[in-house]
């Protein structure tokens, strides 16, 4: 897994000018409704910038620590709950914990990313109603601009889509952390039955 991008670049000027006067029907070549919707851009920004930096931060801690099952194979996990390792008992149920939350959390953040995702979505389409106007009215300049903007937008919602996939991968590597080791103990506990079994068997 890798690090994704964090967005740093906010534009907020407005390096053009809106003529005077209104039209009777919806003009969205104009400056409040630019500005609503940049605004809106910039919330999904923000959020999305937020979501980046948690996964990064996460993703430094996993890659310093890794996970207890990509360190050491099922067996060997198995062998650990036996009363010679049972110090470290404790430490495999709070991973056991550790993991199950962290899978929660991860879940809950890439299903969260789907209101984002409309929410971009829905801003495509307010940059493209900006842009037919604003050439219809000859404002060819902040057509231009709004084409530049509206790229970014698709640029963030790729972005949203990448960090989703990412949250989503991170949150199964979790889930399988903690079934692996709830497993390794269940698979031991059988192993003991079955030898206490096979050394006292049931007289007819």
């Amino acid at each position: 897994m890798s690090r994704v991008r964090v967005v740093r670049q906010l534009i907020l000027t407005f390096p053009f000018y809106f003529a005077a006067g209104a039209y009777a029907e919806f003009n969205a070549c104009n400056e409040d409704y630019w500005v609503e919707t940049l605004q809106k851009y910039e919330k999904s920004e923000r959020s999305y910038n937020k979501a980046a930096e948690n996964y990064n931060q996460t993703l430094s801690f996993h890659t310093q620590k890794p996970l207890i099952h990509q360190k050491m194979a099922f067996d060997d996990l198995v062998y650990m709950w036996s009363p010679r390792y049972q110090a470290i008992h404790p430490s495999l149920n709070e991973q056991v914990n550790f993991a199950r939350a962290q899978s929660l959390i991860f879940e809950k953040v890439a299903l969260e990313a789907e209101k984002e995702k409309r929410d971009l979505a829905s801003l495509l389409s307010r940059w493209s109603i900006i842009i037919e106007h604003c050439i219809e009215q000859r404002k060819l300049t902040n057509a231009q601009h709004g084409k530049n903007y509206k790229e970014q937008t698709r640029s963030l919602l790729s972005d949203i889509k990448q960090l989703q996939k990412k949250q989503l991968t991170l949150s199964k590597l979790y889930q399988q952390e903690m079934s692996l080791i709830e497993r390794s103990r269940l698979t031991y506990d059988q192993n003991k039955r079955r030898q206490k079994l096979s050394e006292h068997p049931a007289s007819n």
